[in-house]
């Protein structure tokens, strides 16, 4: 008896001071829980949430999550704990799928290693090198057009999410146990949650500049839950906390897998250009002799004060683009005549007065033209 409260004391001690050096090493306070509990949370005795596949937003199953691929952004991560936390949830919603880490590598692994993956979880973005950021940014955005996922989980920090530059917050909080409100709730990233909830832990809403984010979720009058369509894929802002576990953080998690990845297909597996495959309102794929193949297309359209031209060209050639108002007149250079090497590009289209403009692009010897809406922002 005296052996087993010794050898207990011990164990409560050992865990104390761990907590303090956590504790230490992190400026939030941790929440406080029964010490099984957070052993049984560490190593991943609780297993409420074992899908065993995804569901559509009917209930339905769209695929095993074991065919799935995610990488673990971890290059920026604020702690090795908060890591560990999130490769443990994942484990658990998406039982079987393979998760692959990526610490302090090279851009070039990165890029190997996208052409395989699904989704991709930034865990806890903080600090890192701006320029090293900026350009594995490059990487996952191309990995997003291409119809993959990139999930940016909760951080009070903006600067590494500005330096990979798949959303644009402007301005970022922090708050214990907020109170979330479901802004869509027929939505697939809240399904299953009903009403407003209140968490125990921290909740990071941020205020985005990017015009085409859609928020599904708030607390304080800005976004918890979120995302934009980038291409053919999605970058999802999910600004709750995941050191410890609840109830609902974890649903919406499964949630946001069930509906992201059920359409997801890994970058090497795509199939190879066609022009069967069906447009988008707003996109349209040429191919006509010897004119380059491209991607042409602008988004959002109508649009109120921002809006880009994107184009994707597959070889070298020369491009140009200019904006004309109904009668013709030229009202803004967007690409002066330049070569371009294959790749993707981005123009931003000005804000100018409420109207109906056409945006010329000349790529070769092939000029093809696109209507795009101005409306009031009144």
């Amino acid at each position: 008896m005296r052996f087993f409260t010794t050898s207990f004391m011990i164990s409560v001690t050992a865990w104390i001071a761990f907590s303090a050096f956590t504790t230490l090493r992190h400026p939030r306070r941790l929440p406080s829980f029964a010490f099984n509990t957070a052993v049984a949370h560490m190593f991943g005795a609780d297993n409420r949430f074992l899908p065993g596949n995804l569901l559509d937003e009917s209930g339905t199953a769209v695929a095993d999550s074991a065919a799935y691929n995610v990488l673990l952004f971890n290059y920026s991560a604020y702690d090795s704990l908060y890591a560990a936390q999130m490769r443990h949830f994942l484990s658990r919603e998406l039982p079987g799928a393979t998760l692959t880490d990526y610490k302090n590598e090279s851009v070039d692994r990165l890029e190997r290693l996208l052409e395989k993956q699904h989704a991709v979880v930034i865990t806890y973005p903080s600090g890192g090198d701006p320029d090293a950021l900026s350009a594995m940014g490059k990487k996952l955005e191309n990995f997003v057009r291409n119809g993959g996922v990139v999930v940016i989980t909760g951080t009070h920090e903006t600067s590494a999410i500005q330096a990979l530059g798949l959303l644009s917050p402007d301005e970022a909080y922090y708050y214990e146990g907020a109170t979330v409100q479901p802004k869509r709730p027929d939505h697939g990233m809240v399904k299953g949650i009903t009403g407003n909830f209140n968490l125990s832990n921290f909740v990071y809403p941020m205020e985005f500049a990017d015009s085409d984010f859609v928020t599904v979720a708030e607390a304080e009058g800005m976004s918890v839950l979120g995302y934009k369509e980038m291409g053919e894929g999605k970058v999802i802002y999910l600004g709750l906390e995941y050191y410890t576990d609840e109830l609902v953080p974890s649903k919406i998690l499964s949630n946001i897998f069930s509906w992201s990845l059920a359409s997801a297909i890994p970058v090497s597996a795509k199939p190879e250009y066609t022009t069967t495959r069906v447009l988008k309102r707003t996109e349209e794929i040429l191919y006509a002799g010897s004119v380059p193949r491209f991607d042409l297309k602008i988004y959002p359209n109508p649009y109120v004060e921002k809006a880009a031209l994107e184009i994707n060209i597959d070889k070298q050639t020369m491009v140009s683009a200019e904006m004309t108002n109904e009668m013709g007149s030229v009202v803004a250079l967007l690409l002066p005549q330049k070569m371009l090497t294959p790749g993707f590009y981005r123009l931003e289209i000005p804000n100018l007065e409420a109207g109906i403009y056409v945006v010329h692009c000349k790529i070769g010897n092939h000029i093809e033209t696109r209507k795009v809406v101005k409306v009031s922002d009144n």
